[in-house]
């Protein structure tokens, strides 16, 4: 089973081990994953594309690296069960900020890219 200690220091940044549920069920297991790959492949996903070294493929990374910010925002609504809402609060508003990075990121790079 998952433990907290099994994660990277920074998948819990700012959250007590004393927060996480004592029996460390099977919902907060699920959670924890998923927080820790979606949160991951943002930057993954954004590496990847500038990698990749063309245009239209870093578009498309920055479009897939905003879903998985959507989707860590969605993850941290249904931690709220688990965690402080002070944490979740504050991890919820920085990925809205990751997502509107994302947005502006995309915006400039398709203006620049379409033929004049």
């Amino acid at each position: 089973m998952l433990r907290p200690s099994d994660l990277p220091p920074e998948a819990l940044d700012g959250v007590s081990i004393e927060a996480a549920p004592s029996s460390l069920d099977d919902r907060w297991v699920v959670l924890v994953k998923q927080l820790v790959r979606s949160a991951g492949s943002i930057s993954a996903n954004i590496e990847e594309g500038y990698g990749r070294g063309t245009a239209p493929e870093f578009i498309h990374r920055l479009r897939i690296a905003r879903g998985e910010a959507y989707e860590s925002r969605g993850w941290y609504r249904r931690a709220a069960k688990f965690l402080p809402i002070a944490v979740i609060t504050a991890r919820r508003m920085e990925a809205g900020e990751i997502i509107a990075l994302l947005t502006a990121s995309i915006q400039t790079l398709e203006k620049k890219s379409k033929p004049r």
